[in-house]
């Protein structure tokens, strides 16, 4: 009795286990099938899944200096109810704007590549690093998504100004120098260390030289030395891209210009934090076709972002003659203002415009690009 007892229980489990593999089999079947089902309708649904599908990117400033680091960041939304599996977005930016984690391209693009997984009426956000290595202004128009086998391109706008280097403290001790020099006015543009009229609290933007050691130490807090400057001041920047015949390299001649700019840049932000008036003028080509710079007479933050915005535009490359758009900016109509010449020569044109404003009310002086920048031949 025993053996057949045994014999039957064999039985059971032997029915159980088929029982089990074949209830497994079942199930892995209807998987597969689902998938099977899933990939066709894919294949028949995937343009209109990839219609649901919104991709913009842009960076974190509208504008930032070279050198600086900002992000760019993504954004794809599935607005349909399919899971997008497997979605890559392509991207070839310039070398200028450096991303980190770009996986190819070369010395003038890289090629950037983002992988999604995205869940229906999903939105996924990505922050990447962008390192910005040179001063322009750069704009990307579109992206190409690929989604099983289908490529499309899509308009994906983001826009980048990227300003003028900011100075180092050597850059600005000699164009302080320079300016002190030119005599232009007895009202220096820089703060002048060694004269103020009273003691402060530390504010964001107040330069290390005017730290004032002693009261710092008494006052257990941050304290600078604050100069007593005359508001009402109008100042013009004007920066000559013409080579003259001074000899210089033409890529060394770049590299003044863009430190001319970086001057610019500096100067306006002195100006503007004094509550001076403050203009610009350059006889440079740009990047919207432009054969010249001018920015009016102004005040404020939005001044001063507009010539920072103008100088991101500006190319080294010569447009037209210093002496007209002296005369452009002048017109009869430029008076009490100090106009500020950077070139790396004077010849008669400069002298003659130098005069001219001079003779109507105003005070003009040319730094040498050359000296400032420590140009050695």
């Amino acid at each position: 009795m025993g053996l057949v007892s045994d014999g039957r229980s064999n039985v059971k489990e032997f029915d159980v286990f088929i029982r089990v593999v074949l209830v497994t089999i079942g199930i892995v079947t209807a998987i597969v099938l689902f998938i099977f089902l899933l990939l066709f309708l894919y294949r028949i649904l995937r343009r209109y899944a990839l219609k649901n599908l919104e991709y913009k990117r842009y960076f974190t400033d509208k504008g930032a200096f070279e050198g600086q680091e900002i992000q760019l960041i993504e954004e794809l939304t599935n607005h349909g109810f399919f899971p997008l599996l497997r979605v890559y977005v392509e991207t070839h930016i310039t070398t200028k704007l450096y991303m980190p984690g770009a996986s190819g391209g070369n010395e003038i693009n890289q090629e950037f590549i983002s992988r999604f997984f995205v869940m229906p009426y999903t939105r996924i956000k990505r922050h990447h690093r962008v390192i910005l290595k040179k001063r322009g202004h750069y704009r990307l128009e579109s992206a190409k998504i690929s989604f099983m086998g289908i490529e499309a391109y899509l308009d994906s706008e983001a826009e980048i100004r990227v300003y003028p280097k900011e100075l180092h403290i050597d850059d600005i001790q000699r164009i302080n120098q320079c300016i002190q020099v030119s005599a232009l006015s007895n009202r220096p543009i820089i703060r002048d260390v060694f004269s103020f009229a009273k003691v402060r609290e530390y504010t964001y933007g107040d330069s290390i030289n005017i730290i004032n050691h002693k009261s710092t130490a008494r006052m257990g807090r941050l304290m600078v030395n604050d100069a007593d400057f005359v508001l009402g001041r109008k100042i013009l920047l004007c920066l000559n891209f013409q080579a003259g015949n001074t000899g210089i390299p033409e890529e060394k001649f770049a590299e003044i210009q863009e430190k001319s700019m970086q001057f610019a840049a500096y100067l306006a932000g002195e100006a503007i934090r004094k509550g001076w008036q403050i203009g610009l003028i350059a006889n440079c080509k740009t990047d919207s076709g432009a054969k010249s710079v001018k920015v009016y007479m102004g005040t404020g933050y939005g001044k001063y972002i507009e010539i920072l915005e103008a100088l991101s535009m500006a190319r080294t490359i010569y447009g037209n003659s210093i002496g007209r758009i002296i005369d452009e900016a002048a017109d009869g109509n430029l008076r009490n203002t100090e106009v500020i010449i950077f070139s790396t020569y004077v010849d008669e044109s400069i002298e003659k415009r130098v005069e001219m404003l001079m003779r109507e009310g105003n005070e003009a002086a040319v730094i040498d690009l050359k000296e400032v920048t420590a140009y050695e031949a």
